[in-house]
């Protein structure tokens, strides 16, 4: 007979009063939506706990075409950690992996014990880390020394365009810097900086892209650490290894750049930077604006293009800037209040066939692209994926327009064009922004829509992407994937909501960590803005003469790209 169980009458109201307690926990949780972030418990990686009907399926679990992922392996090998399907929901018992990281597990653990709403734990989150970091600089096991807000910097010039740092309660990353690479070829007189950023994975990325390009290249070059190493989701060789390794590399990928066919790579400036995550999830969220605002900086040329790595340049761009009559002309072009858009497009082939196809093109220009365009080799970029994102560009028009003449486009919300520009005239990126969701729409509308700056499309010149393995950052946001912690795309989302809101009543600024180079009156209105000068006159040169706008549908009406062919 099995032994039963008698509780005492003060017992029994204990327990009754327990459950009690526990349910009206439960129902709160499940009203607040709330989502838990806890780092650094489990071997450096991130648990989830998240409460109510939005359970996603862990990072983890996510694999290509049954495959283990990149990110899964280096858990394995790192953390030692193999079973995935339980990392997201084990409490750990062993905190020697996250020793460096002790100060935000304790203050996790105390969050984690109280029922608050989601936006005042994402907050004390925030503000833990952020008191961590700046506390804990010796976690680095490297001296680093970041220069790049000194105005004695000579890279730094006074930027004309507003903006702000961020408050107490906003979040942006903390880049160090710890080499800088300057290329010790001449300086051209007449030239474009491509400003661009990436990191170890795209190292061979950025080697074509120079290879291809004659003029300058000003790139911010990342490099998250974890426990003092480099962190890398994609390659082996990379993972886990010293910083000085790749320090060595990159300083050897460099010089072999600037020395290999002097006259026809490019000028090659790299800013590297660092930065101490404390888990492997973290270092996937990408700061790209903040990059992206270091390579502007890099530039020291009048005219910047602002562009990704995995894309390359017609060169003919090159050859028509060189000439000093219309460089001058363009440098009036766009003193006048306009952006050159350059059509972006991508080959249908995404192997070697396409890569060869890509860098063809760039070398014999437009008349060798076209015709590929026509019998859908290559395609608008992202044309059937997303093709909001460079709709505006009308590349049906482009594609049939034979003359010299530009053509005026206007702006559409998601347009992500790839814009040729006044330096002085790049607003900063808000650094707030990282990973992959609307970084790049933020910074297009506030040229757009603040600045006011027409949107001019260059009837020749173009930018074409190089085909490559998707990243597994992109991999994973495009299954709907959080990173961070949070949320990220939703929190992304309103950030940018918010931005264009104050764009349009001209009150934006975007945050970021040089808003000591900011003036405050650049929201001054444009000449475009009166009805004279680039909108309202003509350019003394007929090949920079701006039509009037007509309505150039009436070439491509019915025409839409084959996106099955």
């Amino acid at each position: 007979m099995a032994p039963s169980l008698h509780l005492k009458p003060w017992q029994l109201k204990r327990l009754q009063f327990m459950l009690v307690i526990l349910v009206c926990t439960l129902w709160i949780l499940y009203k607040s939506e709330v989502f838990v972030a806890t780092e650094c418990l489990i071997y450096g990686s991130p648990i989830y706990s998240e409460i109510g009907d939005s359970l996603s399926p862990p990072l983890a679990s996510y694999s290509l075409k049954g495959e283990t992922l990149p990110w899964q392996r280096v858990l394995e090998s790192r953390f030692k950690i193999t079973n995935f399907g339980d990392l997201w929901h084990t409490i750990p018992v062993n905190g020697e992996y996250c020793s460096r990281c002790n100060a935000i597990q304790e203050d996790t653990r105390k969050v984690t014990s109280a029922i608050a709403p989601a936006q005042h734990l994402e907050a004390f989150h925030d503000q833990q880390v952020e008191a961590y970091l700046q506390q804990k600089q010796q976690i680095l096991d490297v001296a680093v020394a970041d220069n790049s807000n000194k105005n004695s910097d000579p890279l730094i010039n006074k930027k004309s365009s507003s903006c702000r740092a961020p408050k107490s309660t906003e979040t942006v990353p903390a880049l160090k810097r710890i080499k800088l690479l300057h290329s010790r070829k001449p300086r051209l007189e007449h030239a474009v900086t491509i400003v661009t950023q990436l990191s170890l994975e795209r190292m061979q990325m950025l080697e074509h892209q120079c290879s291809l390009w004659p003029h300058p290249i000003a790139a911010a070059f990342y490099i998250p650490l974890v426990q003092g190493k480099v962190f890398s989701a994609e390659s082996s060789k990379w993972e886990g290894a010293a910083l000085e390794e790749a320090l060595a590399a990159l300083a050897a990928m460099h010089a072999v750049l600037d020395d290999i066919n002097a006259d026809k790579s490019c000028i090659l400036d790299l800013d590297v930077v660092v930065e101490e995550v404390c888990t492997p999830e973290k270092a996937l969220d990408y700061p790209v604006n903040a990059l992206r605002n270091r390579a502007l900086i890099l530039a020291h040329t009048e005219l910047v293009l602002l562009l990704d790595v995995d894309f390359i340049v017609d060169q003919d761009l090159a050859r028509t800037v060189e000439d000093p009559k219309l460089f001058t002309e363009l440098v009036g072009m766009l003193s006048q209040g306009a952006a050159i858009v350059l059509p972006a497009f991508e080959t249908a082939d995404e192997g070697d066939a396409g890569v060869e196809l890509a860098v063809q093109a760039v070398q014999q220009g437009k008349s060798y692209l076209v015709p590929h365009l026509k019998i859908n080799y290559a395609f608008p970029f992202h044309g059937c994926y997303f093709p909001v994102g460079q709709g505006a560009t009308e590349s049906l028009h482009w594609i049939k327009n034979s003359t010299t003449q530009p053509y005026r486009i206007f702006y559409e919300e998601y347009y992500e064009p790839y814009l040729l520009m006044k330096k002085s005239s790049v607003p900063f990126y808000d650094e707030r922004f990282t990973g992959r969701h609307r970084n790049k729409m933020q910074h297009i509308a506030h040229v757009a829509v603040q600045s006011k700056l027409a949107l001019i499309v260059h009837p020749r010149h173009f930018v074409i992407h190089l085909p490559h393995k998707r990243s597994f950052a992109a991999e994973h946001a495009h299954r709907g994937g959080k990173l961070g912690g949070v949320d990220h795309k939703h929190k992304m989302e309103g950030y940018y909501q918010e931005a264009v809101v104050e764009m349009e009543a001209t009150q934006f600024a975007p945050v970021t960590t040089f808003s000591h180079l900011c003036l405050p009156d650049a929201n001054k209105p444009r000449p475009a803005e009166t009805g004279v000068g680039v909108l309202g006159g003509e350019m003394d040169n007929p090949s920079f003469k701006l039509p009037e706008f007509v309505d150039y549908f009436e070439e491509g009406v019915g025409e839409y790209w084959d996106c099955n062919s």
